[in-house]
């Protein structure tokens, strides 16, 4: 009761003050529905379990890669790919559900959870058929203290789960090989490993707008074309191919519409710039291993000048110093010129290790937490037949760089930015 109180009483003080902002004014609705999941619960439950009786329900969870796996389930069982963006938790879950139409044969939901126990309650509102387990990595670790908790919290959706319904894991991580040991229901594995289910082998990229790779299914074999790049963004299309299979659709349908799924905006999207140059957006999440996958596929690609424009890494897994300097001595292997954007002390740590692998003084910028002085600093580089990966933490807004070194007006000089139902600095009324 008196945590209810508590979110009751936030609530109604954040909808008094934040209208005395443009940005508090953009959060009075999310943080309405957010808060107000005690009422909004008990409704959707009911929903479930009466009118959504007959709905398979495929809910995707994992540290990475949870919102390309959405789209591509989502692409693979024929649904629309939209949905309430940037949402996964609390009272959007709920709404979620009760947007969902009776005569639906199939939904998918993206489920996060950043606190204890909330987990196995999200799997009680939303009684999943199939369950899509992406990947553990080391978001949230600081609150969870290790890997070990962070799996043992997203385990939550899957322990109670019957045994009809069906787990569809990415073979290749062993902490989620675990969490699907913890359940009775059945299981399918994904992966690039031979002891997958449904196997993907040979994967090549052409240019940066177009991926091959050849798909095992049993005895059935497929090649499955698509937009996206980068090895580590295969593994949601395996997923989708897992989910549309176990639930009765053909694979050649699949791989069909999988193929028409254009790149997922800030997840090694290609924008390309009127000087001829290329930025590539990985700009949504900087947790530490996608900054290492962003970074194989840059190196894996073909350019003639290569320029990483680097930001904040969100809880790096061990001290900053340590992942900092790792991070540097990557992209000297790889990178013709390095701008970070930061804070002082990490951009020190990643100019010593881009220094101790090779990587010149000159040709290493910082441009403090300003956009407008990194577009700069990247400006003065490009060759016209540039790529630029952009890679930061989604507050940061590093998508104004492109926008910058397209000649646009960009007048934000925020350094940080939480405008919650702005999903694109384009559309965003401060640009």
């Amino acid at each position: 009761m008196l945590r209810l109180m508590k979110e009751a009483l936030l609530t109604l003080t954040e909808v008094c003050l934040l209208p005395f902002s443009q940005q508090g004014r953009s959060r009075i609705l999310p943080n309405l529905i957010l808060r107000m999941w005690p009422v909004l619960f008990p409704v959707a439950r009911l929903y479930r379990r009466t009118v959504l009786r007959g709905t398979t329900i495929v809910v995707v969870i994992g540290s990475l890669g949870k919102t390309s796996t959405f789209h591509t389930v989502a692409a693979a069982l024929g649904l629309s790919t939209s949905r309430l963006e940037g949402w996964n938790n609390r009272g959007y879950l709920a709404l979620a559900l009760l947007r969902i139409r009776q005569s639906q044969r199939f939904a998918v939901i993206e489920v996060g959870a950043k606190h204890p126990g909330l987990m196995q309650r999200y799997r009680k509102l939303l009684d999943p058929n199939m369950v899509v387990i992406t990947s553990i990595a080391t978001e949230h670790h600081r609150q969870r203290g290790s890997i070990v908790g962070i799996r043992e919290e997203k385990a939550g959706m899957v322990r109670d789960l019957p045994e009809s319904a069906t787990i569809i894991a990415n073979g290749d991580d062993p902490n989620v090989l675990w969490m699907a040991s913890q359940s009775n229901a059945q299981l399918v594995t994904y992966g690039f490993q031979k002891s997958n289910r449904v196997r993907g082998d040979a994967y090549r990229a052409e240019g940066w707008t177009a991926s091959h790779m050849d798909v095992h299914l049993g005895e059935h074999r497929l090649t499955l074309q698509s937009q996206l790049v980068g090895k580590h963004l295969m593994y949601p299309l395996l997923a989708a191919l897992a989910v549309g299979v176990e639930a009765g659709e053909a694979p050649t349908a699949i791989a069909s519409r999988l193929a028409e799924l254009p790149p997922m905006a800030h997840r090694l999207a290609p924008m390309p710039l009127r000087s001829g140059d290329l930025c590539l957006m990985d700009d949504y999440k900087s947790i530490y291993e996608t900054v290492f996958a962003a970074l194989d596929t840059l190196e894996l690609l073909p350019a003639n000048h290569r320029v990483i424009v680097m930001g904040e890494v969100y809880e790096p897994p061990d001290s900053d110093e340590i992942a900092y300097t790792t991070i540097g001595e990557r992209i000297a292997t790889i990178a013709d010129q390095l701008v970070f954007i930061g804070r002082r002390e990490h951009f020190d740590f990643i100019r010593e290790g881009a220094m101790r692998k090779g990587l010149v003084d000159e040709r290493i910028h910082f441009a403090t937490s300003s956009v407008h002085l990194a577009s700069d600093q990247v400006n003065r580089g490009l060759t016209g037949d540039s790529v630029v990966l952009i890679k930061g933490f989604g507050r940061q807004r590093l998508q104004r760089i492109p926008l910058l070194l397209d000649g646009r007006d960009v007048r934000c000089t925020r350094s940080s930015c939480k405008m919650l139902m702005t999903r694109s600095c384009v559309d965003c009324p401060l640009l």
